[in-house]
């Protein structure tokens, strides 16, 4: 498998207006990705990983939250930089996010 964010996933944009929300990202965006083992963390599955995207004078910086049991605290993964943007640098067109939002 090629997934470093395995489970359902649910993305979502933050502290930028809804039209604003496509590439390129204005600096401030912050992109959340929340993933849960096997559907919907709304549905009542626990969120085991939180990824974030956080966009400052042009630039990306990522973080990830892992845990095994929702009683458990998120730990932050400490991977190096490089493994974030050796993968997001695939979608480098669309301002290094993956994902593409759409109004409802």
């Amino acid at each position: 498998h090629n997934d470093p964010h395995e489970g359902y996933k649910e993305v979502y944009g933050c502290n930028v207006a809804s039209k604003d929300l496509k590439a390129p990202y204005p600096d401030g965006t912050i992109i959340v990705k929340e993933s849960c083992p096997s559907g919907p963390c709304r549905d009542g599955e626990f969120a085991w990983l939180i990824a974030t995207a956080r966009k400052s004078e042009g630039q990306w910086q990522w973080n990830e939250y892992t845990r095994n049991f929702s009683d458990e605290s998120f730990i932050e993964i400490l991977a190096p930089e490089e493994t974030c943007t050796n993968c997001h640098k695939k979608v480098k067109t669309t301002d290094w996010i993956f994902t593409v939002y759409s109004a409802h």
